[in-house]
C-alpha cells in the first residue's frame, strides 16, 4: 500500500513509470496500473542500477509519446539482484535527471536499513536522494507488521488522504505503532549479524556443494542457482525441507534465502549440512562429477 500511495501521491492517470525492470514495484506491483491508471516503463538494469543511458532515452520522449514520466522507482536493498544496494552517487544521478524535468523520485526502501548499515550511513543520507520512500516494519527490523510512507510537506499531506480513501486507517493501532518505533530506533542497530550470518551461509553452501552458484551477499539475502544440478529450485525446496531447512524457490533455477534475528551461527552450520544432505537425496551431480 505505501508503494500504491506514492504512486498516486506523483503520477497524474496516463503517465508513467519508469522502474528497473527486475524491481519489486515491476516484477510483483505492476497490476496497481489498474487503479492508478499509470503505465509501468522496465529499465535494464544490472545488480539493480538502471542503465542511466535508456533511462535517458526515455524521460526524452515525453512530446513523441505523449507520456509524460511522472515518476522513477528506486529499490535499495534490491531484492530479485540478491538485495544489492545502489551506489549513493547512482541515486544522485538519477535524482538530478529527475529533477531537470519535474518528474518525483520514489524510493521502495523496504529494506532501507539494510542498505544504511551495508554503506556505512545513516537511512536518511540515502533517503535524501528521494522525494518519498516506503520502509517495511516488518523485516530485518523484526516488527511484526507494518510499513511507512515517509517524506515531506504536500506530498505527506496528499498521501495521508489517499491513504484514508484506500482504507488504510486503523483505530486501534497502538501496539503495532510500538512495535514499530522499536522496529526504527533499536532494531537496526543489530543487522550487521544477519549480513554476517548471510555472508557465512554463501561460504559454507558454496564449499559443501560447489556445483550449486552462490551468490556473495552485501546484505541479508542470499540466492542459490541449482541449475547445474539437473533439479529445479521446487524439487530441492523440497528436498531441504524435509532435511529441517526451509528455502523460497525464486523462479525455475534459483532458492532464495534470507538471514534474520532468528537466525543464529548454528543455523548456519545446520543449513550447509542440509545442503550436502539435500544433494545426496537428489543425486545431483557431486562436484567431483563435474
Amino acid at each position: 500500500m505505501a508503494n500504491l500511495i506514492a504512486t498516486l501521491t506523483h503520477l497524474q492517470r496516463g503517465e508513467q513509470v519508469a522502474v528497473e525492470s527486475e524491481a519489486h514495484m515491476y516484477t510483483a506491483e505492476r497490476g496497481a496500473a489498474t487503479f492508478t491508471g499509470s503505465f509501468y516503463v522496465p529499465i535494464r538494469g544490472s545488480g539493480g542500477l538502471m542503465d542511466l543511458d535508456v533511462l535517458e532515452d526515455v524521460l526524452s520522449q515525453g512530446p513523441r509519446s505523449r507520456l509524460r514520466t511522472g515518476m522513477i522507482v528506486l529499490e535499495t536493498s534490491h531484492n530479485n539482484a540478491g538485495g544489492t544496494v545502489l551506489p549513493l552517487l547512482h541515486m544522485a544521478t538519477v535524482q538530478r535527471m529527475g529533477a531537470q524535468r519535474g518528474t518525483a523520485i520514489h524510493l521502495d526502501g523496504a529494506r532501507l536499513f539494510n542498505a544504511a548499515v551495508y554503506l556505512q550511513v545513516t537511512p536518511a543520507e540515502i533517503a535524501r536522494y528521494c522525494d518519498t520512500v516506503s520502509i517495511c516494519l516488518s523485516k530485518g527490523l523484526s516488527a511484526p507488521m507494518g510499513a511507512i510512507l515517509a517524506g515531506q510537506g504536500q506530498a505527506i499531506k496528499k498521501a495521508r488522504g489517499l491513504r484514508q480513501m484506500l482504507g488504510g486507517q486503523q483505530r486501534q493501532v497502538g501496539i503495532v505503532a510500538a512495535a514499530g518505533i522499536e522496529a526504527v530506533t533499536v532494531m537496526g542497530g543489530r543487522l550487521q549479524d544477519d549480513h554476517d550470518r548471510a555472508t557465512r551461509l554463501s561460504q559454507v553452501v558454496r564449499r559443501a556443494h560447489a556445483v550449486l552458484k552462490v551468490t556473495e551477499p552485501q546484505t541479508n539475502i542470499v540466492q542459490v542457482d541449482v541449475s547445474a544440478t539437473g533439479r529445479s529450485s521446487v524439487e530441492w525446496a523440497e528436498a531441504l525441507s524435509n532435511h529441517g531447512l526451509l528455502v523460497r524457490p525464486w523462479g525455475k533455477q534459483r532458492l532464495r534465502c534470507v538471514t534474520h534475528r532468528h537466525i543464529g551461527d548454528a543455523d548456519i552450520e545446520y543449513a550447509a549440512q542440509a545442503f550436502s544432505s539435500a544433494a545426496s537425496s537428489l543425486g545431483s551431480p557431486s562436484p567431483h562429477q563435474e
